[in-house]
């Protein structure tokens, strides 16, 4: 924000000299670390949501596995921007056949950094 010295009355401190500075357009869109938010709802039915912040560019995968550790859906994996995103699941596996009730782990990784969290499909 700005200087209190450089601006008397101001109420804010900080490097800039003046009163009320922007930020840099979209500055502030951009996480400063990797984060997985987890997923929404949780337990689910049929539908969730995964939530993800990624600092810089990276190719980036979200893959569902069952209790097993058996691979059931790749939801993304190419290259993102930074920022926010998310995917959605709807309970299906690799092939679009609807999958048992029960729980599922979901992976985040961006080739430097993953996350694994666990959901729940209730029917």
């Amino acid at each position: 924000p700005c200087a209190e010295a450089n601006n008397p009355g101001c109420g804010q401190i900080g490097a800039l000299g003046v009163c009320g500075a922007s930020p840099v357009p979209g500055d502030l869109d951009i996480p400063t670390a990797f984060r997985v938010h987890g997923n929404y709802p949780n337990p689910f039915n049929p539908i969730t949501t995964i939530r993800f912040d990624l600092p810089q560019a990276a190719v980036t995968e979200v893959v569902i596995f069952d209790v097993a550790g058996r691979k059931v859906k790749t939801l993304l994996q190419g290259q993102l921007p930074a920022g926010s995103h998310e995917v959605t699941w709807n309970g299906d596996d690799s092939h679009g056949r609807e999958v048992a009730a029960g729980i599922y782990f979901y992976m985040v990784a961006d080739g430097a950094e993953s996350s694994v969290g666990r959901m729940a499909l209730v029917k």
